[in-house]
């Protein structure tokens, strides 16, 4: 797991514990959250937990060797507030990135949990 900023580890975003999170520095609109999952494997979809700083918009994007990606769905007007957003995914990956374009709020963004199923 990986991040372009963080103020707390990206790990804490797959760590199964919803008291961590991570986030990002405050103040930035474009930020990335990278998840190697491993090896390549199915995916049918994709929750993610956001904290009250979250993203208003955002591309949720797929790639099986972490250099060529794929736009698996791109959101905008999403609303502020903790929420989960799941997202249909059914394909091969093995990296998922969260591209953030877009805060609700004035600080950063934070996810409590990202995960596959």
């Amino acid at each position: 797991m990986s991040a372009t900023s963080e103020l707390q580890s990206a790990k804490l975003a797959i760590d199964g514990d919803h008291n961590t999170r991570w986030e990002s520095a405050h103040g930035l609109d474009d930020v990335s959250l990278t998840y190697d999952l491993g090896e390549q494997q199915v995916i049918n979809s994709v929750r993610i937990d956001w904290e009250t700083a979250n993203a208003a918009t955002y591309t949720l994007l797929g790639s099986t060797d972490g250099n060529n990606w794929v736009n698996i769905q791109s959101f905008s007007g999403m609303k502020a507030g903790e929420r989960s957003d799941f997202i249909t995914v059914e394909s091969n990956y093995r990296y998922l990135k969260v591209d953030c374009t877009e805060r609700n709020t004035p600080y950063g963004y934070s996810i409590w949990e990202i995960g596959t199923l």
